[in-house]
């Protein structure tokens, strides 16, 4: 079965972000599922499988480079574009 709604995750430490995002994004075509550390968003990766993730390099705790070289690991068969 395939996905109709694209999932985007946002990960981003800074919660204006995530509000001016979903200002523009029509939640009927889009799900926006924001988190403010690298750590939770790695472990929603496998679960949810997005399409899209905008990503933050200055994150608390694990840094947005470190969430990059940690995605490949999972093996989820993601198509990364930096």
């Amino acid at each position: 079965m395939t996905r109709q709604t694209p999932n985007i995750f946002l990960i981003d430490d800074d919660p204006a972000v995530g509000g001016s995002l979903a200002q523009y994004l029509d939640p009927s075509e889009f799900n926006l599922y924001s988190f403010e550390k690298g750590e939770e968003a790695l472990e929603r990766l496998p679960e949810l499988q997005p399409d899209l993730v905008l990503l933050d390099l200055n994150l608390p705790g694990m840094s947005g480079l470190e969430v990059l070289k940690n995605i490949p690991k999972l093996d989820l068969h993601l198509s990364l574009k930096i």
